[in-house]
């Protein structure tokens, strides 16, 4: 019985139960039905885990599946970011390469800011500008293929009037 977002519980396809997930644990990067949503909310191991609603997350579903949450070097959760290398690390990572590192911090931390980061505001604003030259771009595309459609009208026209000036012409000789 799948949902109309098509996204199932883990914890019960575990269970060989096919229930429709109504909620989506981030952390887990799970789908989680009424029952098993909670028993997560309460177990230890789980109840700080940010959860959204499973429509939120079909939503969003294709950017999140692009972003690394965990170490392919050891198969961990992605805690921290080091500013040094500009790259994120697991709890292994960080004795292992990231001993001398003086800019660690903790992703959570980071995040935290993001929203109101000047790079953030950067950003938005160099996308709606990239997404006005797009749609400029389209503009000016459809005008030269117009303007090539009338071109082409207006050359398939003189091209008939010459031709029936040459036909008038050799009917005379």
């Amino acid at each position: 019985m799948a949902s109309s977002s098509g996204k199932l519980c883990g914890p019960c396809e575990e269970r060989y139960k096919t229930t429709s997930a109504v909620s989506w644990c981030m952390d887990c990067d799970d789908g989680l039905c009424f029952s098993c949503l909670e028993d997560h909310k309460v177990n230890k191991a789980s109840k700080k885990h940010q959860t959204i609603p499973v429509g939120q997350y079909v939503e969003i579903e294709s950017v999140s599946s692009l972003i690394k949450q965990d170490c392919e070097e050891h198969d961990q959760r992605l805690t921290f970011y080091c500013l040094d290398h500009y790259v994120t690390a697991c709890a292994l990572c960080v004795p292992e390469k990231h001993k001398q590192c003086t800019s660690l911090k903790p992703i959570e931390e980071i995040a935290s800011n993001a929203k109101t980061s000047a790079e953030l505001f950067d950003i938005e604003r160099g996308i709606k500008e990239l997404d006005s030259t797009l749609n400029e771009l389209k503009k000016d595309r459809q005008r030269n293929i117009d303007t090539i459609k009338d071109q082409r009208k207006t050359i398939s026209q003189e091209i008939k009037s010459f031709r029936k000036q040459i036909n008038k012409h050799l009917d005379k000789i």
